[in-house]
């Protein structure tokens, strides 16, 4: 049985601060660039430099299961993919988007009604 390593730590050091950013999201773009920052950080104190990390390597995806997508150009990078099969970042990654899944469908929803409220 291989061993597996944890991620949880750095969840929890980060997921306060991504909360609190979310809640403070005025549009789903808001929630696109908290949820960005938040990984970007996150991998640096993961990977240092062993990754290169954009912003269209892991995407949003509101409405889907899973709720997020990772483009091939991350994962077929070798730290990477070691530690999405060898560790529990798959699961912390999913919470993270599961989190800003949630506040973007919120802010679309009240997007919409406000935007009834001022042409109507």
């Amino acid at each position: 049985m291989s061993e597996q390593t944890s991620f949880t730590r750095f969840e929890n050091q980060a997921f306060p601060t991504f909360r609190m950013k979310l809640g403070k999201a005025e549009s789903t773009e808001d929630v696109k660039k908290f949820f960005f920052q938040t990984l970007r950080d996150l991998f640096d104190k993961i990977f240092g430099d062993e990754i290169n990390f954009e912003r269209e390597h892991i995407v949003l995806a509101p409405g889907e299961t899973p709720c997020l997508h990772i483009a091939e150009a991350l994962t077929s990078q070798p730290a990477f993919a070691h530690a999405m099969n060898d560790s529990d970042l798959d699961r912390v990654l999913e919470r993270f988007a599961q989190a800003a899944v949630n506040r973007y469908i919120h802010l679309a929803k009240n997007n919409e009604k406000t935007n009834a409220k001022i042409r109507g």
